[in-house]
């Protein structure tokens, strides 16, 4: 009979999945995440791997766990600019509130190992792929995208998850709390703006 393991895989994942997000792939060691998750070097490697092995395990992590909370809030907005206001909030508060700079783990793999590393690549590419369907998706179902194009909402979708990351670059690079409100606040007016709705009241 083969014996049980001595930690609970997902909780491993979340606690490894904060030291990589800290101190990103190069900077962390597997000392690290053994003191992180609390076990043997021997158990670690039975269960993920090498580090690079239990490093894509925790973007997989990252996506069924924050990617999904944020696909599921963008689905169950009651209209575009709530849903999308909500985004770019979440991108800012963190930094705004507790000077959080540790940025996205998405943002930070596709900098630190996408370009490099086939595996990182696929599975960031598949994340912010979510993440745009579900903008388009909001946006589909808002009364004032009503009548527009699928490639009119795909368009904004795209510049929508654009700025969502530059929010997270900027605020993990230090730029001023005010000017990510600012950038935030210049992305709602377009979506507004852009609406079809919106346009045709204008015009009339």
């Amino acid at each position: 009979m083969a014996r049980p393991r001595e930690f609970d895989i997902d909780e491993a994942l979340d606690q490894a999945m904060r030291v990589f997000w800290s101190k990103g792939y190069e900077g962390t060691s597997l000392s690290d995440l053994v003191d992180t998750v609390g076990v043997k070097k021997g158990s670690l490697y039975k269960a993920y791997g090498d580090k690079r092995a239990f490093y894509l395990r925790v973007l997989e992590r990252y996506d069924a766990t924050e990617v999904e909370q944020t696909v599921q809030a963008l689905q169950s907005a009651p209209d575009a600019l709530s849903g999308i206001g909500k985004l770019l909030d979440g991108a800012i508060v963190p930094f705004e509130a507790r000077g959080d700079r540790m940025g996205c783990l998405l943002c930070n793999a596709s900098i630190d190992q996408a370009p490099f590393d086939k595996g990182v690549e696929e599975r960031v590419l598949h994340s912010l792929a979510r993440i745009e369907a579900a903008i388009e998706h909001v946006l589909a179902r808002s009364a004032n995208w009503a009548g527009s194009s699928l490639e009119e909402r795909q368009s904004m979708a795209r510049q929508i998850l654009a700025t969502y990351v530059a929010l997270r670059l900027f605020g993990k690079a230090g730029r001023p709390a005010s000017m990510l409100r600012s950038l935030a606040g210049d992305m709602l007016s377009l979506v507004d703006r852009r609406a079809p709705r919106a346009t045709e009241r204008k015009a009339s």
